[in-house]
């Protein structure tokens, strides 16, 4: 059956750019533009990890990542609105990273569903994970009122982690200070986590909140810890997520929010403007010099033009 025999009335308005193999055959088509010109890279629509059908949920999903790992100014983050979820958009991204940069540092909540599970990019790429403390936190605080003792003992700890977190940020960040503070001081807040999560351990069944949240603590301790011999990493993944809860208050309010054209102009704006935040640029200049700038050395040189790129300009030679 080739494109002109399928019968459109039974499929959803996004299955011209579901793929990129969608969106290859649908370029010319006038309808939705935005959807198929993104789709041409990233699926829209993810498979279950089982295999079995295909998601059905939309949610904008946010990934941040630097183009230069100790350069924080040259962060990017980018939003994407798409059935699927962090795992599923990551697998997607790392099909177009260069093969040659193999080891890569990816921190979120150990969730099956926001791991790599491409067997041809685990066999090409090596990857450490680092754990969210935030995460692993967050069920102690919900649920305290069913153990207070231990979960303020636990929340007390982990609020040592962050004090110590905060004072780096307070007396300034090097990595010989980072990783003293955190080799020792931290390290030790950590140890006493695990040490509380074992006895918690011992008290509630697995099948309950608690004794879920004490064997996360205990299953991906390393993964947790890992940080802390990383200075450039912190102890959570609290930026994506504090941007997430602001996605939500603009596509509150935004104008054409229901529209799928709509939510893929937001992700491209919300992209822009935050990347450019990361780099330190004013973002109305930073606009206007891209605007200005002829379609075709865009077209050419992509990246000359992004808000990193803009910050250095004076380095540019096009």
């Amino acid at each position: 059956m080739n494109e002109g025999d399928r019968d459109t009335t039974t499929l959803p308005p996004w299955s011209h750019y579901a793929s990129p193999e969608e969106s290859e055959k649908s370029e010319n088509r006038p309808k939705n533009p935005l959807g198929v010109a993104i789709g041409k890279h990233l699926d829209f629509v993810s498979p279950y990890k089982s295999g079995v059908g295909a998601k059905t949920s939309c949610q904008t999903t946010i990934v941040s990542g630097r183009k230069i790992a100790e350069d924080p100014d040259s962060a990017i983050v980018f939003y994407r609105s798409h059935f699927g979820g962090f795992g599923n958009l990551l697998d997607q991204i790392l099909k177009n990273r260069p093969k040659e940069l193999k080891n890569l540092i990816i921190q979120a909540d150990m969730s099956q569903v926001n791991l790599v599970s491409d067997p041809d990019l685990l066999s090409t790429f090596s990857i450490d994970y680092a754990a969210c403390a935030a995460h692993a936190r967050r069920s102690f605080a919900i649920f305290e009122d069913q153990d207070p003792d231990a979960c303020a003992y636990m929340l007390h700890t982990f609020m040592g982690i962050y004090i110590c977190e905060d004072g780096l940020d307070l007396y300034g960040r090097n990595d010989q200070n980072v990783l003293a503070v955190r080799q020792i001081d931290e390290k030790r807040q950590w140890e006493t986590i695990l040490e509380i999560a074992h006895q918690m351990r011992e008290k509630w069944s697995p099948k309950t909140e608690l004794g879920q949240a004490a064997n996360y603590v205990i299953k991906h301790y390393d993964k947790l810890t890992y940080y802390l011999n990383v200075p450039r990493l912190g102890p959570d993944n609290n930026f994506s997520e504090r941007a997430l809860k602001v996605e939500k208050m603009i596509q509150a309010s935004a104008l054409f929010r229901t529209s799928l054209e709509g939510r893929f102009a937001l992700d491209i704006v919300r992209t822009v403007v935050q990347t450019a935040i990361m780099s330190k640029v004013d973002v109305a200049n930073y606009l206007e010099w891209v605007i200005s700038a002829p379609e075709q050395d865009i077209v050419d040189n992509p990246t000359y033009f992004t808000p990193f790129a803009y910050a250095n300009s004076g380095e540019l030679k096009l």
